[in-house]
């Protein structure tokens, strides 16, 4: 993995085999303990998906990926100098991999209300923006990239945000999605899909 690259795979989680022998117990544990079958089914899939794209890139298998917990809460591979994130949202993941701190973010695009107040108060947006849901997603996937490469998430502060520039990406119909990087390696952005066709 080379600096100032990134790796991004659009999942397709009704295409991912559901076989969870590779997940670890804190995986496994976790996922039971969502109150939605959607909700830990999306949880499974995304991770079963993420140890195999972790375990091409390092030549490992899926299983033997161990992860810890990093600064605020942000997991991590335990023995490897890699970083990923990874985003699920509907029926999509977004997974990043990089030499240096990522942030990837998705969200299903989907209208309601409340989208103008929560984009000015986070500071998304201009408060005289028209804003429909296509473009609110495109703005939060933006915030949300930025946010977990900084390591803060929504908590992060302007100058973090700023340390970690974020890029659209052309996501798949009814979804937005978005990559940051450090400002002073970003150079290029490779996308995949997986399952591959």
């Amino acid at each position: 993995m080379r600096s100032g690259e990134a790796q991004v795979w659009f999942v397709f989680l009704s295409e991912v085999d559901e076989d969870e022998t590779g997940l670890d117990a804190h995986e496994t544990k976790r996922a039971a303990r969502f109150v939605r079958e959607p909700d830990r089914w999306r949880y499974r899939r995304s991770h079963v998906a993420l140890r195999r794209i972790l375990g091409g890139c390092l030549n490992l298998a899926p299983a033997g990926i161990e992860f810890r917990i990093g600064e605020n809460g942000k997991p991590a591979l335990a023995d490897h100098r890699i970083e990923f994130s990874l985003s699920h949202s509907g029926e999509m993941a977004l997974v990043g991999v990089a030499a240096e701190s990522i942030g990837a973010d998705i969200e299903q695009v989907r209208a309601g209300v409340g989208y103008a107040e929560i984009a000015v108060r986070l500071g998304m947006i201009d408060p005289a923006t028209e804003l429909t849901p296509a473009a609110f997603f495109r703005a939060w996937t933006r915030r949300e990239a930025s946010g977990k490469a900084a390591g803060g998430g929504l908590l992060a502060s302007a100058a973090e945000l700023a340390a970690y520039p974020s890029v659209d990406l052309e996501a798949p119909a009814g979804y937005a999605a978005a990559v940051a990087l450090p400002a002073t390696t970003l150079s290029r952005i490779v996308v995949h899909r997986y399952p591959h066709r």
